[in-house]
């Protein structure tokens, strides 16, 4: 069989020029990795002290990843109950301001109709029941026709109900509580499948 040497110094060329992109292509790919990873000795001091943390703080998952996103949201309430006591330390430290008035427009019936009135004892039992109760009405008048949320979505709509925790009033606070009760709810039921 014939060959023409020209078209095998074009093929051999050819040849020579895809192994030489693909030679850089994966050095790049190599200096990229490197980026992205520590080195292999520091992967086991973290698997350690993620192992540590998760058995400390009775964290939930079977990844490190979940492992990784509880304590990043333990972070988040934590750094939201800071600001909110230094909130409350330096509202203690100001001349008293007189209460604020809410409309009634912008309140939910179940808080209205769960607030303790000035004539009940604060008993912790009796403020727990109502609390349950306006809980189970707030899930209920949810309407779960929908697909329910992931554990992701529900995370993330934690968070920005934390968020929102700092700029609210007494009021708002006790219907955010209520929310955020039932976002745990639809998170426990979620993450247990």
């Amino acid at each position: 069989m014939p060959t023409n040497k020209l078209w095998i110094e074009h093929t051999e060329r050819a040849a020579w020029e895809s192994v030489t992109a693909l030679r850089s292509e994966l050095a790049e790919a190599n200096k990229r990795l490197e980026r992205l990873t520590p080195p292999v000795e520091g992967w086991q001091a973290l698997f350690a002290a993620l192992d540590a943390a998760k058995d400390e703080h009775s964290l939930g998952g079977k990844t490190y990843a979940e492992v990784l996103r509880g304590i990043l949201d333990r972070l988040a309430l934590s750094d939201a109950r800071l600001r909110a006591a230094q909130e409350g330390l330096a509202r203690a430290h100001l001349p008293a301001a007189p209460p604020p008035v809410a409309s009634s427009t912008n309140l939910r019936q179940t808080v209205d109709s769960d607030a303790p009135s000035a004539d009940d004892a604060p008993d912790f039992t009796t403020i727990a029941r109502r609390f349950v109760r306006a809980m189970q009405r707030r899930y209920e008048s949810t309407g779960r026709a929908e697909p329910p949320p992931g554990i992701d979505e529900l995370l993330g709509t934690i968070a920005a109900k934390i968020d929102e925790l700092a700029d609210m009033d007494d009021i708002e606070l006790a219907d955010a509580a209520v929310d955020l009760a039932v976002l745990a709810l639809c998170l426990h039921k979620e993450a247990r499948g």
